[in-house]
C-alpha cells in the first residue's frame, strides 16, 4: 500500500448508453461492471476517498450496501440531471464535482478519474500510476500502443475517397514495412490523475506536462458496445488477461 498523498478518486457512472444501454451495470463476470473499477480503486491503497458519481439507483445501492467493508471510505453522490444526457462529458461531471465539493484548501492534493468501462485496469495498474504522478508532471494518463503505425491513417470522404492524415503518407513512398516507424500510443480511457488545481486551472487531463503509462493491449479494453462486451467476456473466460 502507498502514501494515499491526499488523492481522491471519482468514477463516473452514468445511466444513459445509446450504444449499449445500462452498460455501467450490466452483470460482467458476476459483478455489475462498474463494480470492477470501484473494487480496484478500494484495493489500490492510493486514495482517501472513493466517490461513484451516479444517477443509477441500484448503483446507489449497491454501495450504500458495501461501503462499511472497506476501509478507504466509498460513497455515491448524485449526478446532476444536467449532465446525464449524451452531450456531458465526464470532465464536466468532474470540474462540476470539485466545485461543489468546494475540495480547494482542504488539503486535498489530487483528483484522478476512473471510468467504469475498463474491467481489467486493476489495483496495481492504479497503484503504480499513481506514483508517477510527481513535481516533474502535471497529469498522468494510461495509454495503449497502436497496433498499426499512425502514418497508415487515412481520412475517407462520401464518396470513399482516401487522403493520408498526413498530407502526403509514406505508404505513398513504399514505406510499408512496421520496423520502419516508432511506436505510437493513444489514450485507453482507463485512468486519469492530476493535481487539483491544475485539473481546476485546465478542466482536463491534457494540458501542460502529461506522461504516459502504458498498459497492454489486452488490459485496455473499454467496454462501450455490445462487440466489446461479448469480446471482454471470452477475454475473461479464458483467463485473459
Amino acid at each position: 500500500m502507498q502514501n494515499k498523498s491526499h488523492a481522491i478518486a471519482v468514477i463516473p457512472a452514468r445511466k444513459g448508453s445509446k450504444r449499449l444501454p445500462g452498460k455501467n451495470i450490466l452483470p460482467f463476470a458476476g459483478k455489475p461492471l462498474f463494480v470492477w473499477t470501484v473494487e480496484a480503486a478500494l484495493e489500490s491503497g492510493a486514495f482517501e476517498e472513493v466517490i461513484v458519481s451516479t444517477d443509477i439507483p441500484e448503483a446507489v445501492d449497491w454501495i450504500n450496501a458495501h461501503h462499511t467493508e472497506y476501509k478507504t471510505t466509498l460513497r455515491a453522490v448524485n449526478r446532476p440531471e444536467k449532465f446525464a444526457g449524451d452531450t456531458a462529458t465526464s470532465m464536466d461531471v468532474l470540474k462540476d464535482l470539485c466545485q461543489s465539493e468546494n475540495w480547494i484548501g482542504t488539503g486535498v492534493e489530487e483528483i484522478w478519474l476512473l471510468p467504469p468501462t475498463s474491467p481489467f485496469r486493476n489495483a496495481s495498474h492504479i497503484s503504480q500510476a499513481k506514483s508517477e504522478l510527481n513535481d516533474d508532471w502535471d497529469a498522468v494518463i494510461s495509454v495503449t500502443e497502436f497496433h498499426i503505425p499512425v502514418e497508415w491513417a487515412f481520412r475517407m470522404n462520401e464518396n470513399r475517397g482516401l487522403t493520408s492524415v498526413l498530407g502526403v503518407g509514406p505508404l505513398s513512398t513504399g514505406l510499408s514495412r512496421n520496423q520502419n516507424y516508432e511506436s505510437a500510443f493513444h489514450p485507453n480511457g482507463a485512468i486519469y490523475g492530476s493535481r487539483l488545481m491544475h485539473f481546476m486551472e485546465k478542466g482536463n487531463y491534457y494540458a501542460g506536462r502529461i506522461r504516459g503509462f502504458s498498459m497492454a493491449r489486452e488490459c485496455s479494453i473499454d467496454i462501450d458496445t455490445q462487440q466489446d462486451l461479448i469480446l471482454a467476456e471470452a477475454m475473461f473466460k479464458r483467463g485473459i488477461p
